[in-house]
């Protein structure tokens, strides 16, 4: 923008790009910033999406391609978002609603779209509810385990988002 301020710095080895940071809003830091393999390959990227000076998103890639990213959705330096991908399409997202440091939402995917999603609320690395979306990732069935015995005691059916039908198990054989 021939404004006299430095917005892009390349670093060079042997005349592959191996380094680059880039400050978008001229204020001397830079909002993305990243390393290359020696062969010219993105391996990692990170980059300052809320402006607030630090990097709140890491991508990380494999053969030049997205492969995982880490997202600090709060802005209090942890990243409490993971992404993973197959064929640089979303496949899976753990993600850390409470901020203590364990993931216990799951999004799963496929061919980009949300199929399902698993809730952990008790911390115990079980789901106490599984929701299951159509191709227009809208709600179709919720299993939910609502006294964390491993076993499904509710289960609600959905058509078109709003809920049609509702089943418990009152007997407690886990058959809602």
């Amino acid at each position: 923008d021939a404004n006299g301020q430095v917005n892009e710095v390349t670093q060079y080895v042997a005349d592959k790009l191996v380094d680059l940071a880039i400050d978008k809003n001229e204020d001397g830091r830079p909002e993305v910033h990243a390393t290359f393999s020696a062969d010219g390959t993105k391996e990692f990227e990170e980059q300052d999406t809320s402006g607030s000076g630090q990097y709140d998103l890491r991508i990380f890639f494999k053969d030049g391609v997205r492969v995982r990213t880490e997202t600090d959705s709060s802005g209090n330096g942890v990243f409490d978002r993971v992404s993973f991908f197959e064929d640089d399409q979303l496949a899976r997202e753990e993600i850390d609603t409470d901020d203590d440091n364990r993931k216990e939402t799951f999004f799963f995917f496929e061919d980009g779209k949300r199929v399902r999603q698993e809730r952990d609320w008790d911390g115990d690395g079980q789901a106490e509810l599984v929701v299951f979306y159509d191709e227009a990732e809208l709600r179709v069935r919720e299993e939910v385990d609502g006294n964390a015995d491993g076993k499904v005691d509710t289960v609600r059916s959905y058509e078109n988002d709003i809920l049609a039908g509702l089943s418990r198990d009152m007997d407690g054989v886990g058959e809602a």
